[in-house]
């Protein structure tokens, strides 16, 4: 039934009866209107002119109603079902109830609130405030600067979907998946949850203006739009999206995924392992806590990388990019010049394209500064360090480096410890610093400077520059006109292919010239220089310097100290200087100069230039199979010749002569000479000639004549036969059996190993004997002889003629005397010495010694000079049960032995005559008792 009413009453209150009904109010308000419980439609109108703007009706019903109010603050309940409510003008309240109500609010600030049901609400004109309930529900601000929130008191997961349109917006989800739009205007969308509950996995999209958005809780999904944006995704795993504008993203905690759209956006990534991407515009990142993903994409963006293993990506731009300690990082600069800082981590930094500057602290870092004029600081830390194309500058700082300039002019520096250093294409620096650094130049005119440490230095192709620095260095320049210093300590200069400079400096050097035209200079200490092919200037400067000039026609230039000059294949010149040099050459002009030079000639061609001045130095000549007679050379005072069969004299100077090879013959003449045999297996002759030579074979059976003077001959191994002739001569054999003739002279002679024959000849000689089998043969009256050993004892009979025998040494050794007036001396031993026929003088030494006596008749006044203490005197030979009796006289009894100290006699009564049998001369005023006796 339908009801139309007229109202001339103003807050009358009308009731529609219960059923479905509708009903028209015109003409008089405020009124109420309360609809029954049935599908109600009602509608209040002005109808005449003077309705006033301030009236406000309420209207309410149950069932599914549908309630229009028009003019008005009006006051509508839908109550129980699904109802319609239309607020009309002015500023309405509308209240959905129970059920899936639909409420629009009309011109005005309205007020709408949708209790429970799947309500949709619809602000249209005017700021409006609309209010869900439970459910899920949709929300439409319209016009004006609204207000939207649901489900705030209840517990239930209903859905809000809502789109805030014209006007400033504050629109609020709860729980459950809400969907927002903010329209145009500066908006602020949010979603909520009480404590313990769940928001749910929400999509907030500010679109036009500059709006705010806050996820809260859950998986939630943010956009921007257009203009400057706040948004902040909260707890979970959120995506956000700046847009337009310049914006701002705050990831929150959990795994999110951030882009900032273009413009010059502000990025945060908050707790979790973060995706963020900025978009075109200059962008700022902040990666925090988490394994985070930064994208700078276009324009010049700053990104920081901040806890976690962060992967840094600045794209197009000129971007500043920075890791923080908790992580290794991975930047990438991309395009455009870009600033990037690693941290105390081990990073992975790439420039990229564009002139790049990147800098990294304490980790063991690796890093590529990609094409373009690269600056990189790596810091300390065992870095990897790659320029790649540009003229990039590369510091490695301390730690052990490893850095690679790539093509361009670049300036490599390796900093403290040990790097390894390549320059790669173009003219490049590279300073290894100090530690044991590895330098390699690839292609261009290279500088490569070693610093402290022992360095390898490598130049590669082109004209390149090479340093050693400190300590002791290996330079190699290979291909290209290169120059070497090796700086101080024992350096290595290897020049390789074409014309290069080679400088020693400091140190004992080691050059090579290799290919090419090469100019070498040793400078100080004593270098060894060789000049390769070519056609080479060799200088070795200070000290004493080893220069081979190898192949080509050589200039060598020994300089000052004892130098070895040797010209190789070609037509050299050698100047050797001041002080002692040995010069060699091919068919050369051989030019030792002042100083001690050495000469080396294999052709009877070589010219030897040498000062006849006797300050001109001692000077060398080596002779490779061919005879030398000095007498043919001015000023050379040394000869050696090696071949076989091979003859070497000297002259009227004090010569060495030395002689390697089968059947050698050196001889002195005058002059103190020192000849030396050089062989194994074959047998060579010295002669010393007059003077006071010295001569010494080797390993052969050598025949060696010192000749007239006093000479020093030694025999080596082999059987020798020495001659000392005329003059007071040393004679040692050595190994082998050897044979030693002193000759005239008081002659000193040793056998040593072997079964060695030991003639003195005329003259007080002296025999050193070592074993038992050495044969000692000297004449009768031909001077007063005398032999030694440390070794073995001597026995008189062995040694005819000789007249004094001494131990040596603290080996208990013993001498048994000859027949002749034997001198016994003995060593630091128990020795036992052992008279015999002739007036012997014994002398015991150091130790426990016992002097022996074999019979009455063998003593002739014998001597002992030296009884003491621990020494016995043995006469049990011939006086078995003798006594001692002191200073007293013969008592007639057989055996009786008596000492006079005063007088030092010892005599015996051997048959008890009390007559003197014997006597022996005791020489050191000793004290005797009956236990100095051996009976």
């Amino acid at each position: 039934m339908y009801y139309r009413m007229n109202v001339n009453d103003p807050w009358e209150e009308f009731h529609v009866p219960s059923g479905n009904e509708s009903a028209t109010f015109t003409n008089y308000s405020p009124m109420t209107v309360v609809g029954g419980n049935g599908d109600d439609t009602i509608g209040v109108f002005g109808g005449w002119a003077d309705v006033v703007a301030d009236d406000f009706d309420t209207i309410s019903g149950g069932g599914n109603d549908w309630f229009s109010a028009d003019g008005g603050n009006d006051l509508l309940y839908g109550g129980t079902g699904n109802d319609s409510l239309f607020g009309g003008n002015d500023d309405d309240s509308l209240f959905g109830g129970t059920g899936h109500d639909s409420l629009f609010g009309g011109d005005g600030r309205d007020f709408l609130y949708g209790d429970e049901g799947n309500d949709t609400l619809s602000g249209s004109n005017g700021n409006d405030v609309l209010y869900g309930g439970p459910g899920d529900n949709v929300y439409y601000g319209g016009a004006g600067d609204d207000t939207m929130w649901h489900d705030v008191l209840s517990e239930s997961s209903g859905t809000m979907l809502a789109y805030g349109e014209a006007g400033n917006d504050l629109i609020i989800g709860l729980l459950g998946d809400d969907t927002i739009y903010g329209g145009d205007g500066d908006d602020y969308l949010a979603t909520f949850a009480m404590s313990g509950q769940d928001d749910g996995k929400d999509s907030l999209s500010g679109e036009a203006g500059n709006d705010t958005l806050l996820g809260y809780l859950g998986d939630d999904s943010l956009y921007g739009g257009a203009d400057e944006d706040s948004l902040s995704g909260g707890d979970g795993h959120d995506s956000l999206s700046g847009g337009d504008g310049n914006d701002t993203l705050d990831g929150g905690d959990g795994n999110d995924t951030l882009d900032g759209g273009d413009d010059a956006d502000v990025l945060y990534g908050g707790y979790g392992v973060d995706s963020l991407s900025g978009g075109a515009g200059n962008d700022t990142f902040y990666g925090s806590h988490g394994n985070d993903s930064l994208y700078g994409g276009l324009g010049d963006d700053s990104l920081y990388g901040s806890d976690g293993a962060d992967l840094v990506y600045g794209g197009d731009g000129n971007d500043t990019l920075q890791a923080d300690p908790g992580g290794t990082d991975t930047l990438y600069g991309d395009d455009g010049d870009d600033r990037i800082v690693g941290h105390v981590d081990p990073d992975m930094i790439f420039g990229g394209n564009g002139n790049d500057a990147i800098l990294s602290y304490h980790g063991n870092d690796t890093i590529d500064g990609g094409e373009g004029d690269d600056y990189i600081h790596a810091g300390a830390g065992d870095d990897n360090l790659t320029g790649d194309a540009g003229n990039d500058d590369i510091q490695g700082a301390e730690g052990r480096d490893q850095i690679f300039g790539g093509a361009g002019e670049d300036t490599l520096n390796g900093g403290d410890d040990n790097d390894s250093i390549i320059g790669g294409a173009g003219n490049d620096r590279l300073y290894g610093e100090a530690g044991d650094d590895i330098l390699q130049a690839i292609d261009g005119n290279d500088l490569l400077e070693g610093g402290d440490g022992n360095d390898f230095v490598y130049g590669g192709a082109d004209a390149d520059t090479l340093y050693g620095g400190g300590d002791n260095d290996y330079l190699s320049g290979d291909a290209g006109q290169d120059s070497l210093s090796g700086g101080a300590g024992n350096d290595q200069l290897f020049g390789g292919a074409d014309a290069d400079t080679l400088s020693g400096d400091a140190g004992n050097d080691t050059l090579a010239g290799d290919d090419g035209h090469d100019q070498l200079y040793g400078e100080g200490n004593a270098d060894s220089l060789s000049g390769g092919e070519g056609n080479d200037t060799l200088d070795g400067g200070n000290d004493s310097d080893t220069l081979e000039g190898a192949e080509g026609d050589d200039w060598l230039i020994g300089g000052l100290g004892n130098d070895s000059l040797t010209g190789g294949a070609g037509d050299d010149m050698l100047i050797g200087g001041r002080f002692f040099d040995t010069i060699a050459g091919g068919t050369d002009t051989l030019s030792g100069g002042d100083g001690n030079d050495g000469y080396f000639i294999d052709d009877i061609t070589d010219v030897v230039i040498e000062s006849a001045d006797p300050s001109g130095g001692n000077d060398w000549l080596y002779a490779f199979s061919i005879n030398v007679d000095l007498n043919n050379y001015i000023g050379i005072e040394n000869a050696g010749v090696q071949g076989n069969g091979l003859q070497a004299i000297g002259n009227a100077a004090n010569n060495m002569l030395q002689g390697y090879g089968e059947g050698v013959v050196l001889t002195g003449n005058a002059g103190d000479d020192t000849l030396e045999l050089h062989n194994t297996n074959v047998t060579a002759a010295a002669y010393g000639g007059e003077g006071n030579d010295t001569l010494t074979g080797e390993g052969a059976n050598d025949s060696l004549f010192g000749g007239a003077g006093n000479d020093d001959v030694r025999g080596g191994e082999g059987d020798d036969t020495l001659h000392g002739d005329d003059g007071d001569d040393l004679l040692m054999g050595f190994q082998g059996n050897d044979l030693l003739y002193g000759g005239a002279g008081n002659d000193t002679l040793g056998g040593r190993e072997g079964t060695d024959t030991l003639d003195g000849g005329a003259g007080n000689d002296d025999y050193y004997v070592l074993n038992a089998q050495t044969q000692v043969v000297e004449g009768a009256d031909a001077g007063r002889d005398r032999v030694f050993s440390e070794t073995v004892s001597l026995v008189a009979s062995r040694y005819a003629n000789v007249e004094v025998f001494t131990l040596s040494g603290s080996l208990n050794l013993n001498i048994t005397g000859g027949a002749g007036d034997d001198r016994m001396i003995g060593n630091a031993g128990n020795n036992r010495l052992t008279g015999g026929l002739g007036r012997d003088n014994m002398t015991g030494g150091a130790g426990d010694d016992v002097f022996v006596f074999r019979n009455k008749g063998q003593i002739d006044r014998d001597v002992i000079s030296d009884f003491g203490a621990g020494d016995s005197i043995d006469l049990s030979a011939f006086m078995d049960g003798g006594s001692f009796i002191g200073g007293r006289a013969f008592s007639g009894k057989a055996d009786q032995v008596r000492y006079d100290r005063a007088d030092g006699l010892l005599q015996g009564d051997v048959n008890g005559d009390g007559k003197v049998d014997w006597t022996i001369k005791i020489t050191n005023d000793a004290r005797l008792n009956a236990d100095d006796f051996l009976f």
